[in-house]
């Protein structure tokens, strides 16, 4: 006899949303190159379940956070235009980048996770963001004179 809840193959299925009212609300206001609508095209099949961070594999049980260079590696491009394009959208406030062990020189962090603002794409539950995203993003948000504006907000 089975007492838990029997679930459906589809369960098993990773996905990432854009929140549509809101990238149509950026496309709009200009907010995006093209570079870097492409870039967040190619990489929404790297944003992992829950945490929204960047990896590797997100069918890994332990994914890997991709670095520029992987990125580069996984785009087959280079780590420049790469480097550039996640440094704009940092000052956006549509990535965040969360640096771990000693980053006195935060230009060479080799430990890093990028994160994709869950009001933009988010992988898991919108009614139940993580706190870390709420951490990383809240603050950005708030002051971003376009962000603050967005139609759907999740926090």
């Amino acid at each position: 006899m089975y007492l838990g809840k029997k679930k459906k193959p589809s369960s098993k299925i990773r996905f990432s949303q854009f929140i549509q009212e809101n990238w149509k609300f950026l496309r709009d206001e200009k907010y995006f190159t093209s570079e870097e609508k492409v870039f967040l095209t190619d990489l929404q099949c790297n944003v992992s379940m829950y945490s929204n961070a960047i990896v590797d594999d997100v069918k890994k049980k332990l994914p890997c956070a991709l670095t520029i260079v992987t990125i580069a590696e996984v785009l087959k491009t280079s780590r420049p235009k790469v480097s550039r394009v996640v440094n704009s959208l940092i000052k956006k406030g549509v990535l965040a980048k969360s640096i771990s062990g000693d980053f006195k020189d935060n230009q060479q962090a080799k430990d890093y996770v990028l994160f994709v603002n869950p009001n933009i794409i988010i992988s898991g539950s919108k009614d139940d963001v993580s706190e870390h995203l709420v951490l990383q993003f809240k603050n950005v948000m708030s002051k971003n004179t376009v962000l603050s504006k967005l139609p759907i907000k999740l926090f």
